[in-house]
């Protein structure tokens, strides 16, 4: 059902039923396994989902780019509590190129605590810090950073729930 309502569709089926991430063009659905076993990408124009390449164990989907092309992701070990537990707090953010499987370094320094894709692929970065943590915001062409935010020191060992740009 769209964000104004209106009559329901069947997107599709998919192994990948946990911690949803829509692109922001609402083509592509993201999801890991209850199982931890891999993420996976629902295509909801053809109603087809695949695997992510290169992903075997995932706890977490945080983020999918516009076009569906990059996911970000907690990975885990196979020795890692596995599961579908409650949304973290915060977790070590890994980014995929979801075609290839390949993994995209994140070039920020510091405790990586979370990261999410705003509407225009910009990838923001959460930083821990000792008294406050930091937004790193990175330019959605080159992966560069733009720009560092201080977040309210409130709001430091609370969870994400959005990032607006």
């Amino acid at each position: 059902v769209g964000a104004g309502g209106g009559r329901p569709v069947i997107a599709g089926k998919t192994a990948g039923v946990c911690h949803l991430a829509w692109s922001a063009d609402g083509r592509t659905l993201a999801g890991y396994a209850g199982d931890t076993d891999g993420v996976y990408l629902l295509n909801t124009v053809s109603h087809v989902s695949t695997r992510v390449p290169g992903i075997r164990l995932a706890n977490h989907v945080d983020g999918l780019s516009p076009k569906g092309d990059r996911v970000v992701v907690n990975t885990i070990g196979s020795d890692a509590p596995g599961g579908d537990g409650s949304w973290p707090l915060s977790y070590t953010p890994s980014l995929y190129d979801t075609r290839t499987g390949r993994k995209i370094p994140i070039p920020v320094r510091g405790t990586l605590i979370g990261a999410r894709f705003l509407t225009d692929g910009t990838l923001v970065v959460r930083v821990k810090g000792k008294k406050a943590n930091t937004w790193v915001v990175l330019d959605p062409d080159t992966y560069k950073v733009s720009q560092r935010v201080p977040e309210i020191p409130q709001a430091r060992n609370l969870g994400l729930l959005s990032v607006f740009g």
